[in-house]
């Protein structure tokens, strides 16, 4: 079997459920994944816990649990961490309810952020390149890319994915992923441990004084499991008649354009 999520926890510390098919009781259920501290363990009733280090706090986690009757692994961003051989039955827990997020019959270790694309498999998966996290190096500057660039610290920008988890009130989406940031002194911000996506990044120019004047590679930003992308942004001071467009030839974006 494989028991695997996307994880992003806002507090570590005891046992912090993620996917349970167990009770507290012992011999009941089936299987029971969670983090203890920063450590992701996959626990599985009448054969055996396995636990991993590597998960980071408040950025999303890929976390993966495996077991094929004979050993027990756990993965983490796509990296097997931890093996041990453990032979035996995995239990079916026919009367025990999947639940997330906690244990399947009390409150007892509640997990403390955000669970996603959670997937049970009745095979033992042996490849999660697609859950090694992204990210996105953002520089800016008041000069095009093919000149001396002129870094600019203190600029406020913000990244959206284009992924959602539904809408409001208003109907409108929301994005599952949408932060701001500040620049650093050498006009560099880093976005680490991203999901997989395409991303929006936007500036305020009214409140920065500044508007983009180019992009490089365009936007928006297709990040691929694993990848570590540069965004290079040149911004110009803000006018209220400014617009920054993309020129396509037959769907074809043109850099510079």
């Amino acid at each position: 079997m494989t028991a695997e999520a996307w994880v992003l926890p806002t507090a570590l510390g005891g046992n912090k459920a993620i996917a349970s098919k167990a009770t507290n009781r012992a011999g009941e259920g089936s299987f029971y994944t969670y983090l203890y501290y920063a450590n992701f363990c996959l626990s599985l009733v009448n054969v055996g816990t396995l636990c991993g280090p590597g998960v980071q706090l408040n950025e999303w986690n890929h976390v993966a649990g495996t077991f094929d009757g004979t050993f027990i692994r756990v993965y983490v961003n796509g990296v097997l961490s931890a093996t041990q051989e453990k032979p035996g039955s995995l239990t079916q827990g026919q009367m025990i309810e999947l639940v997330f997020g906690k244990t399947a019959v009390n409150n007892w270790d509640l997990f403390s952020g955000v669970i996603d694309t959670v997937a049970i498999s009745r095979i033992a998966r042996t490849d999660f390149s697609y859950g090694k996290p992204t990210s996105i190096s953002v520089e800016i500057s008041t000069e095009r890319n093919y000149q001396q660039p002129n870094a600019i610290p203190n600029v406020t920008l913000t990244m959206t994915s284009t992924k959602t988890v539904g809408n409001d009130d208003t109907g409108k989406p929301i994005p599952k992923f949408m932060i701001t940031k500040t620049t650093n002194g050498s006009g560099v911000l880093l976005f680490p441990a991203l999901e997989w996506d395409t991303y929006a990044i936007s500036i305020n120019g009214a409140a920065t004084g500044y508007d983009m004047r180019a992009t490089m590679p365009l936007l928006p930003v297709v990040v691929d499991p694993g990848s570590a992308i540069t965004e290079r942004l040149t911004l110009a001071s803000h006018r209220e008649d400014t617009l920054l467009v993309t020129v396509k030839d037959k769907q074809i974006p043109l850099d510079g354009a």
